[in-house]
């Protein structure tokens, strides 16, 4: 509708009269609307089958032996909203470290950062597993859009994918890590395929972001899985149209534009990986050979996961081996191949099949072996890391369902479906035609029903024993920052230590400083014996739990004299924030049982004093009588990368809006010419 204005004028003149249209929003097409359906079915779909996770009571926590071992690092965000930059220090367990270096966990994906800081741990990890499981359906959907089949290919393949048993049976375990990690990972597929076909520069930046968000994501099973098959992408190249400088730069920019937007994880953990420690698994244990691993795609028992059948380990938990996606689309996947005609489609296709090989092929110890082989002590250490490499068959699973949505599409739009039938008499004779492709619908509704009710007993929720956390009540009687320490091997405690502040000097986490003890705790909580080097008696018994106290000697700070004498001190704070006050007769040696690192800072009495050289806790220096010594982390390689990946976003959102990175050289080169020449 058209709104008149009136422009006046001169008052003797007539008035001039425009009329200017209203903007109005252009109504949604219907391909817009379906696609936008295709996304709401799915995403009902992903809650309906994580609708475990819709219990926001905070003392119902995802089931797994492992959960709270899993996401022990997020806790670092509900410690930023108490004391902001202390968080940063993780002083929680084994000594501490740097808050932002663990492999293990996924506490800088953007994901876990908002829900962990809209809705804390528990109930921010339910709801990230959720979005974790729709992420996964998107990445499906959106590589099946990059195939360009049909919508139904599109919507059942990414449905199937959400109820995968690579998704859900990480959680049997508690996993939450591992789930994040195959869902990220799963969207660089359609991106690199975007990148090298097209050879756009937006492409390239989604790429990149898709990388950073892999990166981020916790555990490295998976990320190292899909670094060994990223170069099977090279047969998307068409190279008789391609240069090798244009995909070399491509591939360059989203790999610098990748550690730009990881740098605030990346950066503090190359500046510590020399610290790095973790156990290695030289003799695969667990690893199955290459003929049985396919075979995890449709075994659905899963009690036979717990034999030693097919080379795996008898666990109580199947979740390294189960994968369970069924027999239907790989039939299908195989019509996808047998259906690939032109070379275009070909490029497509083989690459599918190549990631999905030699991922089949490093979830069993291919890497490993060859690594072996080359007997390279470095490379050996490197990969054997890796223990667990068995998980890295997640990475299979999306190309896999990418080919049987090609088979599917194939299929479905092949026209020796119809059926026609004459009917009447001459010369009145009418021809019916009936299309029977929609009985496709039967095994793809099998398919899904398969997976869902196979996959679907590994996502549970437990109630926490809070009986049995009221011992956290007797770990907590310390005067300061005391080491303590829960009953060993029992992870169901972390969470709820970390929340109560606690220092938990053994804890559990799979990797560790090299060479650095951990500290010795001042309370031990124990269920088989006295444990060694406390005294024989209990101060406290809870049901079948005993409490013992150690001798002086433990404190977690004291000044130290020069004959030896050690007085204690009371430490106050919280990570990279702690406050000591001591009295001591005479100066000496304050020792405070916090790893050393670079970043830590002290003040004694206000003024700014060098931390000493020790080869492991902080210490510093300090005068007889009271004193009180500030020690504070700053976590500066943190802080750089944050401005790193400033930047990177800066850059990443103006080759989106542009369409390519700006030229750097051509706006220096004007200004290079017309500076004024230089005095001789």
């Amino acid at each position: 509708m058209e709104q008149p204005q009136t422009i006046p004028d001169n008052p003797a003149a007539p008035r001039l009269t425009l009329r200017l249209p209203r903007p109005a929003l252009r109504p949604l097409s219907r391909a817009a609307w379906l696609t936008l359906a295709e996304v709401v079915v799915l995403l009902l779909w992903t809650v309906a089958f994580t609708s475990v996770y819709l219990n926001f009571d905070p003392h119902v926590i995802p089931a797994g032996r492992e959960y709270d071992m899993s996401v022990q690092s997020h806790y670092m965000w509900e410690q930023f909203r108490e004391c902001g930059s202390c968080a940063f220090w993780n002083g929680s367990t084994r000594g501490g470290a740097p808050a932002t270096v663990d492999l293990y966990g996924a506490m800088l994906h953007p994901l876990v950062v908002i829900t962990t800081l809209a809705f804390g741990v528990t109930n921010g990890t339910k709801i990230a597993l959720i979005a974790t499981f729709f992420m996964a359906g998107m990445a499906q959907w959106w590589l099946a859009t990059v195939l360009s089949v049909g919508r139904l290919a599109r919507l059942w393949s990414s449905m199937l994918v959400v109820v995968g048993g690579h998704l859900a049976g990480r959680m049997d375990f508690g996993l939450f890590g591992l789930v994040l990690s195959a869902a990220a990972c799963a969207l660089v597929l359609p991106a690199l395929i975007l990148t090298l076909q097209t050879h756009s520069w937006r492409a390239a930046t989604l790429l990149g972001m898709t990388l950073a968000g892999a990166a981020t994501a916790g555990q490295a099973y998976l990320q190292f899985t899909l670094i060994c098959t990223l170069p099977a992408a090279l047969v998307l190249v068409d190279w008789a149209q391609a240069s090798v400088r244009v995909v070399a730069k491509r591939l360059g920019y989203a790999a610098l534009l990748a550690f730009l937007l990881a740098a605030p994880f990346l950066v503090p953990f190359l500046h510590f990986f020399p610290q790095f420690g973790k156990p290695l698994n030289l003799a695969l244990e667990g690893v199955q050979p290459f003929a049985y691993v396919p075979l995890n795609l449709v075994i659905s028992d899963v009690a036979f996961y717990k034999t030693n059948a097919l080379g795996t380990i008898a666990l109580d938990s199947p979740y390294q081996y189960t994968s369970y996606i069924g027999w239907i689309p790989i039939l299908l996947a195989v019509v996808g191949v047998y259906a690939t005609r032109t070379p275009a489609q070909w490029r497509v296709t083989g690459y599918l099949l190549l990631t999905l090989l030699l991922a089949l092929w490093i979830s069993s110890g291919g890497v490993h072996y060859v690594v072996f082989w080359l007997d390279n002590t470095v490379l050996i250490d490197a990969v054997s890391s890796a223990r667990i490499i068995s998980l890295g068959i997640g990475i299979a699973i999306p190309p896999l369902l990418g080919l049987a949505a090609l088979g599917l599409d194939y299929l479905f739009k092949r026209t020796w479906w119809q059926v026609s039938f004459l009917r009447g008499e001459p010369p009145h004779v009418r021809s019916t035609t009936f299309s029977l492709r929609w009985v496709l619908l039967l095994p793809l509704l099998v398919a899904l029903h398969s997976a869902w009710s196979t996959n679907c007993v590994f996502l549970r929720t437990v109630p926490r024993d809070l009986h049995l956390l009221q011992l956290l009540d007797y770990l907590d009687d310390t005067e300061g920052l005391e080491w303590v320490a829960p009953p060993f091997g029992e992870i169901y405690w972390i969470g709820p230590s970390i929340e109560r502040g606690l220092k938990m000097s053994i804890g559990m986490r799979p990797w560790d400083w090299r060479d650095r003890p951990v500290p010795p705790p001042v309370l031990e909580a124990d269920r088989v014996g006295v444990p060694e080097g406390f005294p024989p008696t209990p101060i406290a018994t809870f049901g079948d739990i005993n409490i013992f106290r150690a001798e002086p000697g433990r404190e977690y700070a004291a000044v130290i004299a020069s004959d030896g004498t050690r007085t204690p001190c009371v430490a106050h704070g919280r990570g990279g924030q702690l406050t000591v006050t001591c009295d001591a007769s005479a100066a000496g040696t304050l020792e405070v049982r916090e790893n050393r690192w670079s970043g830590w800072g002290a003040h004694v009495n206000g003024q700014a004093v060098p931390l000493l050289n020790t080869e492991q806790w902080l210490a510093v220096s300090v005068p007889a009588g009271p004193v009180q010594v500030e020690l504070r982390y700053t976590a500066w390689d943190f802080y750089l990368g944050v401005l790193l990946m400033l930047g990177g976003l800066g850059w990443a959102g103006y080759v989106l809006m542009a369409g390519q990175p700006p030229d750097l050289l051509a706006r220096i080169a004007p200004a290079v010419a017309s500076a004024p020449p230089a005095e001789a």
